[in-house]
Order: structure tokens, then sequence, then C-alpha cells
């Protein structure tokens, strides 16, 4: 597992966007699709009625982000950082002609046996875009349950200072802030073993904890803060 540890000066940097980037999860999503063992026995119930719900049509995203381990998925489609799904794939298609080229290089680098129209893809060919926005579109409503939240989160570190989505403050928040708790530790132990404000620590803890990766229970006049067994296995880089 890919670990990104945070300074102060960082986490300083970071913000937090108000909902996660809907492109970015759905694509994100489909190697864990593809691969069986990734996640385990937590995301087979969603693989499962996933699959059953897809078409033939949505075959083309399968070749977009395989599932074989260490395939690279285009880093075009997973910075748009929008609330709503036409926002993020207007975003994406509007990206500057040079970083759609360097994508296209380091796809061309990283995948050596990539599918042509991926590299039509890249170069602009408007079929391959109209193709992918349609399917895009059509996958994603499949993978939504009603409510139009997408029913996958991924976990995907970014570079410093960049717009991070709740998903991927839970995932990276754990790598760089789980350790000190890998025994049970007050949020007083927690900032100064992490080197931040008490309130940071405190912040830290509450996402921790609404994602299931931390418990919270009373110490006397203070509280104890221990991780979880899906927050171990997390931390540990096994299945969850």
């Amino acid at each position: 597992m890919l670990r990104v540890h945070f300074d102060p000066a960082d986490l300083a940097r970071v913000r937090i966007a108000r909902s996660p980037d809907p492109l970015a999860e759905t694509v994100l999503s489909l190697p864990a699709l593809q691969a069986g063992e990734r996640g385990g026995v937590a995301l087979a119930g969603w693989r499962e009625r996933t699959r059953r719900g897809l078409r033939s049509t949505v075959r083309p995203l399968l070749e977009l982000a395989p599932g074989a381990a260490g395939e690279y998925v285009p880093e075009a489609f997973v910075h748009a950082a929008t609330g709503a799904l036409p926002d993020s794939l207007d975003h994406t298609w509007s990206l500057p002609r040079r970083q759609w080229t360097a994508d296209l290089r380091a796809t061309e680098y990283l995948r050596p046996g990539t599918p042509r129209w991926i590299n039509a893809l890249h170069r602009g060919e408007r079929e391959w875009r109209g193709l992918v926005d349609r399917t895009v579109r059509e996958y994603h409503a499949v993978v939504s349950p009603p409510t139009g939240r997408s029913s996958w989160r991924p976990r995907r570190p970014t570079a410093r200072g960049a717009r991070r989505s709740p998903s991927t403050s839970v995932s990276t928040g754990c790598s760089a802030r789980c350790t000190p708790s890998e025994t049970p530790a007050g949020t007083g132990d927690l900032d100064r073993r992490t080197g931040t404000s008490p309130a940071t620590a405190s912040h830290h803890a509450t996402v921790l904890r609404a994602a299931g990766l931390l418990s919270t229970g009373r110490d006397g006049n203070g509280v104890r803060h221990t991780l979880t067994p899906l927050g171990r296995a997390l931390l540990a880089g096994g299945s969850v």
C-alpha cells in the first residue's frame, strides 16, 4: 500500500473538497470491479450487484481502467474535483492539449499494449470522446444509488497542497495518522506523537471514526482512541 506522510506544513496546505469527485470515483472503481481480490469481502456485494446491472456497452471502460495490479489509469480522469459528473466530464474534455499529450506519453510508457482507441482518445478524436462520455455516464448510473452519490469510495493519495475529497482524506489520513494509534492513545497523545495541534488531532480522529477505522471510548475524564479491525487491516495494507 502506498503511504503518504504529512508534516504540519503539508497539512496547512491541504484543502478538503465539499464532496467526492464523481468522475474520479467512477473511473477508479473500474479496477476494483474487475479484480476480485481487491477489497476482500467488503466489496464482494457491491461487485456482484454492479456486474449484474452492466451492459456490454461499457466494455471500453474496462480497457480504459483495467483491473490488473499496477495498471496505469489515465490521470486525465481523476483530478476534476467537482461535485457533479457532467461538470467533471466537461472539465476533463477541456483540459489543455499538453496535459492530454503528457498523459498519452505516460500511458504508452506504462501500458505498452494499450488499445489503439485509447491513444486516439488522448489525441482528441471526437468519436472516442463521445463513446467514453456516454459509457461513463451509463456506468455511473449503475454504480450510484438513487441519491446520486457514488457507492464506491476510492482511496487515492494526491500531491502536496492538492484539493482532496473526503474519501481521500480518510485514506491518506489513516496512512499518515493511524500509526500512532496502533496502541490506544488519547487525543493529547496523538497530537504530541504527530506534531499537530490538539484541534487537528481531534479532527483526524473524528474523520477516521466516521469511516469505521477508529473507535473512541471514555477513559476517566478523557477519551481513548483505538484502531478498529478494519483500521488495522488498512494500515497493514491487507484486504479489507
